[in-house]
């Protein structure tokens, strides 16, 4: 019986290892448009910094990512920033890299808020056909990221994304004014076939 009980408990640990996931959104300023400067701000839970990487292009953009989201539950991310400049940004929302492509994690993305506003279409219910798959009007899914009719809060839809396989949306911003993006995300499982 003691046996049973520390396979079902390392079973259990494994499980809920493989089924948390980090959320991470990539706000960038680096737009066909113009270049939109940002001042990370804080938001509890998260870390929101800018994208160093990117040396002398860093200022224009922002890497937010949550701690651990609990496996089966909704939780929201948030992002603050402030915007330095008026024009239009590039919101990416995905899960966190990984040196192992396979062990990219995968997320719902549930409906978005902007300054305590939802997004228009926030629940992805209105559709268009584009490139052999159905999107949200508003938001864009990159490669195998796919929309999940039903598959969000509340039973309406929602975006399944990893690293590589991201949901995004534009957003016009003005100078000086502070935002603040609350993303609902929950880990989920990788598309049939990816």
């Amino acid at each position: 019986m003691k046996k049973f009980s520390v396979v079902l408990l390392l079973t259990a640990l494994v499980a809920t290892t493989v089924s948390a996931a980090v959320f991470r959104a990539d706000i960038s300023g680096l737009q066909k448009e113009g270049r939109v400067k940002l001042t990370p701000g804080k938001a509890e839970g998260m870390t929101i910094a800018r994208q160093v990487w990117l040396k002398a292009e860093q200022e224009y953009t922002i890497n937010a990512c949550s701690e651990t989201l609990p496996a089966g539950q909704w939780s929201d991310c948030t992002i603050n920033f402030t915007a330095d400049d008026s024009g239009t940004l590039r919101v990416e929302l995905k899960g966190q890299w990984h040196r192992d492509a396979a062990a990219r994690e995968w997320l719902k993305i549930g409906p978005v808020t902007v300054n305590g506003k939802a997004l228009p279409n926030a629940d992805y219910s209105v559709t268009d056909p584009k490139n052999g798959k159905s999107m949200p009007r508003g938001f864009w899914l990159n490669k195998a990221a796919v929309l999940l009719p039903g598959g969000g809060p509340d039973g309406k839809g929602a975006g399944l994304v990893n690293h590589d396989n991201t949901l995004f949306f534009s957003l016009k911003v003005e100078a000086g004014r502070s935002y603040t993006i609350v993303v609902k995300a929950m880990p989920g499982e990788a598309p049939v076939g990816k």
